[in-house]
């Protein structure tokens, strides 16, 4: 703010860095993946590592709570057997209404 009250014109921009400052060059999709795998090449040790303390651990976490919240009550069966037989390949399936399970209906 100046002595009157008002703000001044604003700073020019700064000029641009050493590194760059101008247009990005384009490049094709082998260029791409090329320096990709050579990015992943160089950074391979730290990649492996993260892979190891973070994705694994999370893994098997998952799949223990996928295992506890989604198990099944395997004292209902989810196929009824029909005579003691399992069911055949052309046989029909149908749902019982009371336990929500599948029976086995046998094709003529």
């Amino acid at each position: 703010m100046d002595d009157s009250g008002n703000f001044g014109a604003p700073p020019p921009p700064p000029p641009p860095s050493a590194g760059g400052g101008g247009q990005i060059p384009q490049r094709g999709l082998g260029d791409i993946l090329s320096n990709a795998f050579e990015l992943y090449k160089a950074n391979a040790v730290k990649l492996i590592q993260i892979v190891a303390i973070v994705v694994i651990p999370l893994t098997f976490i998952l799949a223990l709570l996928t295992q506890v919240a989604l198990k099944q009550n395997c004292d209902n069966p989810s196929i009824v057997l029909q005579n003691g037989k399992a069911p055949s390949s052309d046989a029909k399936w149908t749902s019982a209404p009371a336990t929500g399970t599948r029976s086995h209906v046998s094709a003529a």
